[in-house]
């Protein structure tokens, strides 16, 4: 059979402590606990305030742990948001060398097709020299969303350290 808590216990003193603490005799007290007498007002209220203080304590200790464990979970969130972050910077600089490459070549293309065109009349035909400049013009573009889109991710890994910072500022 499974002992019945008491407010002593609970709060790690004697009966005796207890008593002290109540302003009243130890047998008191400990008729008190036995089921046998009940407190004096002034003790009984004194008590009560006591475990209401005791439970707003463990209430306040709760909210703590579980403010620990939000702060734990959201830190390690962002450091996972950081590294896909860097890893898709890494991504994008690697996509704007490769579009750089690209648009170079369809840049080299354009005058020697242009040439071709006014120097050997029919050798190029308008088709090719439209298609020419117009995917010279696309990897312009896609190089300049690939740009765009590097610098956002930079933003926002800024944006994620500083709320990395401030979650460690919490932390300590």
């Amino acid at each position: 059979m499974r002992k019945k808590s008491t407010t002593s216990s609970v709060l790690g003193l004697t009966q005796l402590e207890m008593a002290m603490l109540l302003n009243i005799n130890p047998s008191q007290y400990s008729m008190y606990e036995s089921g046998l007498r009940e407190l004096p007002v002034r003790a009984e209220v004194l008590l009560y305030k006591i475990e209401i203080g005791t439970l707003l304590n463990q209430q306040k200790l709760k909210e703590i742990q579980l403010s620990v464990k939000k702060q734990e979970y959201a830190k390690k969130r962002l450091e996972n948001w950081l590294m896909d972050n860097t890893k898709e910077i890494y991504r994008t600089e690697r996509k704007i060398a490769q579009q750089q490459k690209k648009k170079e070549i369809a840049e080299k293309l354009r005058p020697m097709a242009q040439y071709l065109n006014n120097e050997e009349k029919g050798l190029v035909s308008d088709d090719i020299l439209s298609i020419i400049n117009w995917k010279s013009e696309w990897d312009g573009f896609e190089l300049e969303r690939l740009e765009v889109r590097l610098e956002t991710l930079r933003v926002e890994r800024k944006g994620m350290l500083g709320n990395k910072k401030k979650i460690e500022e919490n932390f300590l």
